[in-house]
C-alpha cells in the first residue's frame, strides 16, 4: 500500500453513542488516500466493538486498544503509528462535513503548495432537546479569506489552541519529535505552541471541514475544572521559562499566542469559585510579563491596570467582580 495522504487520528473513550456518525463522516468522503486510526483509550462501553466492526468493513481503518491513559497519550499513540503525509485529529464525538467533498478540496490546496500547517473553520453544533441538529454561526472567521498572512491570522484569532482545526505535515512532527504533554488537561495549548515555534508555513483556508459537538455531558470541555486551569497555568509558565532562557529563539507570534492564553487563564481562574485570589497570584504572578508581549487592546489594557494597581490587587478586584457580578 502506498503512503496515504491523510492520517486521521480519532481518540476514543466511552463515546459509543456518537462514534458511528464520526467514523462514517470520514468514510463517506470522496477521497481515498487516507488511513483512519481509531485509538480506544480503555473504553468500558461498546466503543471498541464499534471500532472492530468498522475495521472489518474498510481496510483503511486501524484499531488500537490500550489502557486508559488520557487524551494526550491516546493521540500520541496514533501519531506513532501514522503513515500519512498530513495528520488530522478528529474527536470521536465530532464529525467531518457530511457532503463528502471536504478532504478532496483540502487535498487540492495542500498538493499544490508547500504548507506545514493548514488551518480551517471549526463549526459548532448541538443536538437540541427535540433532537434537532443545530449548527451555530461563526461569523468572525467566515468573513476571513484564504491567507498565509500571519498578522491577519493572529488578528482574527484563527490560530487556536486546538489540535482539531489544523492539518499538520507529518514530517514537521517527526523532525521536531512533537508530542502532546502526558498527564495534562488542555494539552492542545503546548502542542499548538510548539508547532508555532518551529514553522511560519501556515495557511488559513476558509472551509467548514470540522463540526464539533457543544455541551456534551461528560466531555472534558463541558466544564472547566480546577485541574484544567492549573494545567493551563503550567503550560504557559513552562513556556515563559523558555522565553527567559537566553538561548531560546524568540518569535513574535509565539509570544502573542501565549499572551492570549495567559490572560484567558487569569479570567477563568478569577471566575472559578474553587480558586482563591492567593492561589491565582501564586500560580500566575511569576509570568505576568506576558502582559507586555502583545499589542492586543485587551491585554494592553490589563497591563496598564496592573502597572497602576499591582498584580495582586487586580486579581482581588477581579475575583470580587466575578463573585458578585459587578461589571
Amino acid at each position: 500500500m502506498s503512503q496515504p495522504f491523510f492520517s486521521i487520528i480519532i481518540p476514543i473513550y466511552n463515546i459509543d453513542v456518537y462514534l458511528a456518525e464520526c467514523i462514517q463522516s470520514v468514510l463517506s468522503q470522496d477521497f481515498d488516500s487516507l488511513e483512519v486510526i481509531l485509538v480506544n483509550d480503555g473504553s468500558t462501553d461498546e466503543s471498541l466493538k464499534i471500532c472492530k466492526e468498522y475495521q472489518l468493513k474498510d481496510n483503511r481503518i486501524k484499531v488500537i486498544d490500550k489502557i486508559n491513559e488520557g487524551l494526550a497519550e491516546t493521540r500520541n499513540k496514533g501519531l506513532e503509528l501514522s503513515q500519512g503525509k498530513y495528520i488530522i485529529f478528529l474527536d470521536g464525538d465530532d464529525h467531518l462535513e457530511k457532503k463528502g467533498k471536504g478532504l478532496s478540496e483540502i487535498y487540492s490546496v495542500l498538493y499544490e503548495e508547500n504548507i506545514d500547517i493548514l488551518l480551517f473553520n471549526l463549526t459548532p453544533f448541538s443536538i437540541e432537546d427535540d433532537s434537532t441538529y443545530n449548527v451555530h454561526e461563526i461569523k468572525k472567521i467566515k468573513k476571513m479569506k484564504n491567507t498565509d498572512n500571519l498578522d491577519d491570522i493572529f488578528k482574527k484569532r484563527v490560530y487556536l489552541a486546538s489540535a482539531c482545526n489544523k492539518i499538520v505535515r507529518k514530517e514537521l512532527i517527526s523532525k521536531k519529535s512533537l508530542r502532546f504533554p502526558k498527564g495534562l488537561l488542555s494539552e492542545d495549548i503546548k502542542w499548538c505552541g510548539d508547532l508555532l515555534r518551529y514553522t511560519d508555513s501556515i495557511v488559513f483556508y476558509p472551509i467548514n471541514l470540522y463540526y464539533y459537538r457543544q455541551n456534551r455531558e461528560g466531555s472534558i470541555t463541558f466544564k472547566t475544572s480546577k485541574k484544567n486551569l492549573i494545567d493551563i497555568a503550567k503550560q504557559v509558565n513552562d513556556h515563559y521559562k523558555l522565553f527567559c532562557d537566553r538561548d531560546y529563539f524568540n518569535k513574535k507570534y509565539v509570544d502573542e499566542y501565549y499572551s492570549f492564553y495567559y490572560l484567558s487563564c487569569i479570567k477563568q481562574m478569577c471566575e472559578h469559585e474553587e480558586f482563591t485570589s492567593k492561589e491565582v497570584v501564586s500560580l500566575l504572578n511569576c509570568s505576568k510579563s506576558y502582559l507586555g508581549m502583545s499589542h492586543e487592546k485587551r491585554i494592553v489594557l490589563v497591563r496598564i491596570v496592573v502597572n497602576f494597581l499591582g498584580f495582586k490587587n487586580v486579581i482581588k478586584l477581579s475575583k470580587y467582580f466575578y463573585r458578585y457580578k459587578v461589571f
